[in-house]
């Protein structure tokens, strides 16, 4: 009878260290908490022992992981909607430690809010770190344009080099890259082909993003004013009069 009340009291204190579930491919099942072993093994931490399995012997698709307490999914959201990316990210990073590696939706969600909180807080390179994890993890993530749109940013903050020419050249080349991306990259080719004086090349892909992309609003002043500017370097003072006059100037 004690033994039969400690565990319902050790259940009622700690809920989270059973409510995950691994099942065997033989039917067998484990409740405890789940975590990804050094060795690449999926581990499961039961009442009894910590035990661990290739995932070649689990069924992956009943795997059932505790999710985070409503309130702080709640919390989270709120967060986001206000901007306050420094709080959200804390408890994003406590996601990402629990979820850590594991094929569940969590670890998805954590690498994103990982990577849009330090990109919104101006540290680009380290969300790139948490937006690549998640496309390698992920590669079918719902947040892949959102991933490879601030992967991009952070790659025009650096030097931008022939290898980069050939990265965001393959992107326009891809079918399958969004237009925020499409839009974005013609900004880098832009800046790239401008820095090295190719001022034609440069205008070609401001101009693009003119005439393609008119829903991005911020690249789109942006490429009005550089179009004035390089037309005014390469004597065309007509053309750089018409763009000063489309920014109102």
């Amino acid at each position: 009878m004690r033994k039969l009340l400690l565990i319902l009291v050790l259940v009622i204190l700690t809920p989270e260290l059973f409510g995950d579930e691994l099942v065997l491919k033989t039917g067998k099942k484990y409740k405890g908490t789940i975590s990804r072993a050094s060795n690449g093994k999926l581990s499961i931490k039961t009442r009894e022992a910590t035990l661990s399995f290739p995932e070649s012997r689990i069924s992956l698709k009943l795997l059932k992981f505790t999710p985070p307490k409503a309130d702080e999914q709640k919390k989270i959201a709120e967060l986001l909607k206000n901007k306050k990316y420094s709080e959200a990210q804390k408890i994003f990073e406590k996601w990402e430690k629990r979820y850590r590696d594991l094929p569940t939706p969590w670890f998805e969600k954590a690498l994103h809010g990982l990577g849009l909180c330090l990109a919104n807080s101006g540290n680009s390179a380290s969300a790139a770190v948490h937006f690549k994890k998640l496309l390698e993890t992920c590669p079918n993530t719902k947040f892949k344009n959102d991933a490879e749109f601030w992967i991009m940013e952070s790659q025009l903050t650096g030097t931008i080099g022939p290898e980069q020419e050939k990265k965001m050249k393959d992107l326009l080349a891809d079918p399958k890259t969004s237009e925020r991306i499409r839009a974005k990259t013609c900004q880098g080719l832009a800046s790239y082909y401008e820095s090295n004086k190719k001022y034609e090349e440069a205008l070609e892909q401001y101009a693009s993003i003119l005439v393609l992309y008119g829903d991005q609003e911020e690249l789109q002043e942006n490429a009005k004013k550089k179009c004035a500017e390089l037309f005014e370097k390469i004597g065309r003072t007509n053309e750089a009069a018409f763009y000063r006059k489309q920014m109102g100037i």
